[in-house]
């Protein structure tokens, strides 16, 4: 298993569930892990792209971020039905 910056951080609004690491292809991406345990019938099957959250963040803060910044930057990430709500932990979000 894969830990990464955001690890506990991401959380599947539909099932309550956080999102688990996977790296396929050379790329980290993230799954809902009560889709990934249980199936559809649990919950939907959403993904991430961990690339595209580092862009996200960065933007938000006009700059480049290391991966220790985003990490300590990031309160929580909460997902459904294709939607995403970065919080910070200065009470800021990217919608």
């Amino acid at each position: 298993m894969t830990v990464s910056r955001y690890s506990g951080k991401i959380i599947c609004k539909k099932c309550g569930k956080n999102f688990k690491t996977k790296k396929e292809r050379g790329k980290i991406k993230y799954i809902c892990s009560g889709y990934d345990r249980y199936g559809k019938e649990f919950c939907e099957r959403e993904i991430i792209i961990e690339k595209i959250l580092d862009d996200l963040i960065s933007f938000h803060y006009k700059k480049e971020l290391t991966d220790e910044e985003i990490s300590l930057l990031v309160n929580s990430i909460e997902v459904h039905k294709g939607k995403m709500i970065i919080r910070y932990i200065d009470k800021t979000e990217t919608e």
